[in-house]
Order: C-alpha cells, then structure tokens, then sequence
C-alpha cells in the first residue's frame, strides 16, 4: 500500500486466470516499492535543515521528477527520473504511472549493468519539446537487507503462516546455531535420463547417508532429451529406488523438486507450476519427504530466506540488452546477491 508504504496482505480467493487488471497492478506496485526504496537513499533524501545550502558534490542531493512535471512543461533543466523503459513504434520511453515520455539515447553514458525493456532505471538530462535528452542512465540503487527492514519491522512479507518475521525469531537462531553443522545442498540438471548423472546421484546419496543433509534441491531440467511426461515418471520412479536405498536419508532429509522451464507439462514461462504429482508419484511412494516447489520459489531454514530460481538469465538479458558494455566482463555488470532485497535490476 503505497499511502501507509507497507506491505498488506491481500486475502482475496486465488484465481488460476487473474484478471486483466493484474498485467499491470504488479508493474505499479513493483513502481511503488523501488521509489519508496529510493526515497529513502541518502542521494534522495532531503536534508534535515532545509535552510543548510551546500556546495560540495559529494554531499548534493537530488530531486525526482515525474512524467506529470515534465508533460506540463515545455523545458526543464537536470531532470532525474525513475521510469519503465519501454519501446513502442521503435521510440523507446519512460514510463511511471503518470505518464510515459519520449527519450533521446544517441548520447548517453550507460553506466555498470545490462538494460532490457521491462527494466526500472534512473535517467538523468534534460527536457526539452517533449522529448527527454538522456545524458546519463543507471539502475535504481540497491538496499541492503538490514536496512529494509527496519522499515518493515517484524512484518511477515516473506510468506508463510507465521504472523511475524521468522528472520527475528529467538528460538530459531538459537537452534540455528546449535545445529551449525546443518547442510543444504543444491544441485541443477539433473538429467535422470543419463546414467551418468544417476550413479553420481547415488554416489552423492549414500555418501550423505551417514550424515543426512537438512535438504536437497534437485533443479532442472530433469531431461537431457525432451521426451513425453510418462517417460520422465520412469526416471523419477528410478530415483526413488535409489533414495530408497539409503537407511537415514530418506527419513531425515526433504527432497525438493524445482522444474526448469523446459521441463514439460508447462509453458515456457515463469513463474512456472511445480511438477505434476502424476509425474512424481512413484518417487513420492518411495520417499515421504518430496516436496513440489515452483520456480522460483522460497525456502525458508531456521532464520535464514533463501530465493531458488531456475533459470539461465544471463543469456537472456544479453539476448535482450538494448546496448551491450563496451569495456569489462559481464561479471562486472552483472551481480547476483542474495545480500539485497528489493532489485529492480531482474
């Protein structure tokens, strides 16, 4: 809720079809929680004393504008502004939801990352006759976790049926830390149809057999060769033999099953709908402890948050990238923290 800048619980029945008013309530809200974000950062918050005139850089402060302040006016000098960079009949614009405004890149200094249409950035220049000249385009800068939730306090917006946040509570850390040797382990294309990879896995279960992790997360896709869904329910009807095979795994460590988008059943798209239990049946038979998550998805142990996504997004946004870096490797522009929340970046 932007007014009160928190975050409500919507406690509405869930639709498999949402309504057409969700295509684009996600984009304002997604909006809504990077500016609140922003105007909270010390580039953009005002000075306590608004009567202290400085002129030293580091300590210069800036002003948002919005589509509405610019449409209003015929020129407009240093305009910084968060926005939607879009294309529409080969123009791109910014958008925010009080307008959107034509955008002139022939000269501007991109700075660290990869843009894509979709994306929320911060341009800076200047406005004039309806068309804003970019001098300077950036992303929104990030928060770190702590940092946000002393905003949010103990408000649950992770999810889950607790009422409070479970990063706060005192019993879990305590039992976190007692069990320091506690282990979870991730593990992506995970080809059942090679036997390869299937002795590795059973390699890899009965040397955890003595020592059972607190989890495993098994990601696609689970197929090297794209073959029908009742194929794949013999491969996992394998898997559950060789967990099956263990003495203490199978009891005292979940397995969690995150699709990738080419795994079938599904379209190609995220988020993407766990497995169907039809496919996994078999493996559910032989081990009690699977778990059909989404992807992405959350995990939550004890008080830590950890976010698991399958997906090859570096390729995608290079594929999608309106201008690719000139100087560097990607991994100069490109940074994937689970240090920080709120990323407007993906």
């Amino acid at each position: 809720m932007k007014e009160n800048k928190k975050f409500i619980l919507k406690k509405n029945h869930r639709k498999v079809l949402a309504p057409a008013s969700a295509s684009y309530d996600y984009i304002r809200n997604r909006y809504y929680t990077i500016l609140q974000r922003i105007l909270r950062h010390d580039l953009f918050a005002p000075n306590v004393n608004e009567n202290i005139k400085t002129s030293d850089t580091a300590s210069r402060k800036f002003v948002l504008k919005y589509a509405e302040n610019l449409l209003s006016s015929s020129t407009v000098d240093e305009v910084v502004m968060l926005g939607l960079l879009s294309k529409f009949k080969g123009k791109f614009y910014l958008e925010d939801p009080s307008g959107a405004i034509p955008i002139d890149l022939t000269e501007t200094k991109f700075h660290s990352g990869l843009y894509t249409e979709g994306a929320f950035m911060l341009a800076e220049g200047n406005y004039n006759d309806g068309v804003l000249k970019v001098s300077g385009l950036g992303f929104p800068p990030l928060e770190v976790a702590s940092s946000s939730r002393a905003y949010f306090g103990s408000l649950n917006y992770w999810g889950g049926p607790s009422q409070t946040l479970l990063k706060y509570s005192n019993r879990l850390l305590e039992f976190e830390r007692l069990n320091f040797g506690g282990t979870i382990i991730f593990l992506s294309d995970c080809w059942l149809d090679d036997v390869a990879v299937l002795e590795k896995l059973k390699k890899l279960f009965m040397g955890f057999d003595d020592s059972p992790p607190i989890a495993i997360v098994l990601m696609g896709p689970f197929q090297k060769n794209k073959e029908a869904a009742s194929v794949l329910r013999s491969r996992f009807a394998h898997l559950g033999e060789i967990i099956d095979s263990t003495f203490s795994l199978k009891n005292e460590t979940d397995i969690v099953l995150v699709p990738d988008i080419e795994d079938p059943t599904s379209a190609n798209i995220l988020p993407r709908p766990p497995l169907p239990t039809s496919v996994v049946q078999d493996l559910m038979r032989k081990s009690k402890r699977v778990v059909l998550a989404t992807n992405p998805c959350r995990l939550q142990y004890c008080t830590q948050q950890i976010v698991v996504c399958r997906m090859d997004l570096l390729r995608k946004l290079c594929r999608n990238t309106i201008k690719f870096p000139d100087t560097g490797q990607l991994s100069d522009h490109v940074s994937f923290d689970f240090d920080f929340m709120f990323s407007s970046q993906f």
